[in-house]
């Protein structure tokens, strides 16, 4: 038997091996369904997304202009840049990779997503897809 935890705190749904040998899940109400609060539309998802990355802009100005510098210096030098190299170039000149802040990088008016995208090569992203940003803005000192 295997017990997952819906992360809204709502169900959980159990997996029971039956004696065909196969996986049924079995969906269990923890709380009355007023209460299921796991389940965000698109919008309220983006809407927080949004809140909590303003949040960081907000808390740390400086961190997150220097990390849109190297970013934007990145860009200029080789057409594209993505959260991975920022991290190779913080790594490489021994500065702390700040993992909060890597989503505060590329928001703003300075930035345009190439359209394309590709697997991070950092283990803890576990391979997922990350985009490619282009540099728009003004010249840089």
């Amino acid at each position: 038997m295997k017990v997952h935890l819906c992360p809204g705190c709502c169900k959980a749904v159990m997996q029971l091996k039956a004696s065909d040998d196969k996986f049924y899940d079995y969906e269990i109400n923890t709380n009355p369904p007023e209460a299921h609060r796991c389940q965000l539309n698109l919008q309220e998802g983006m809407r927080r997304k949004n809140e909590a990355l303003a949040l960081l802009e907000r808390t740390n100005k400086g961190l997150t202009e220097t990390l849109r510098n190297i970013a934007a210096k990145i860009s200029l030098s080789y057409g594209e840049v993505s959260a991975d190299e920022v991290r190779t170039y913080l790594m490489s000149n021994q500065m702390p990779v700040p993992e909060s802040r890597m989503g505060t990088i590329f928001r703003g008016r300075h930035w345009e997503f190439t359209g394309m995208r590709k697997r991070s090569s950092w283990p803890r992203n576990h391979a997922r897809e990350i985009k490619i940003w282009r540099w728009v803005g003004p010249p840089l000192p």
